[in-house]
């Protein structure tokens, strides 16, 4: 089992196209901290993080989603620590 953190929650953005924003700045953010692991909208309009790697950049990974990208708020995030069976090679980005 891999220590993994699972992170749901909202988001709002000035964007054009809901959603597209966060996904990617997420998956930016993590590619930049060395996270693999995915990003996925959820039916209800919230985002479901599976973030893997290094402690430290775990954690700087959820101070970034508290803040959220620019010109976008980031709303009722809950994450929680957990163990996953599979390990991620990349951050991805998923439907």
């Amino acid at each position: 089992m891999i220590k993994s953190l699972n992170c749901v929650f909202a988001g709002k953005s000035a964007s054009a196209v809901p959603g597209v924003d966060f996904k990617e700045w997420v998956q930016n953010e993590a590619k930049n901290l060395s996270i693999t692991g995915w990003i996925r909208s959820l039916h209800d309009g919230r985002f479901e993080i599976l973030a893997q790697g290094a402690e430290e950049n775990i954690r700087k990974l959820h101070v970034r989603l508290l803040q959220g990208p620019p010109f976008s708020k980031v709303e009722k995030l809950e994450c929680k620590s957990i163990d996953y069976e599979k390990a991620f090679e990349k951050f991805e980005l998923r439907q």
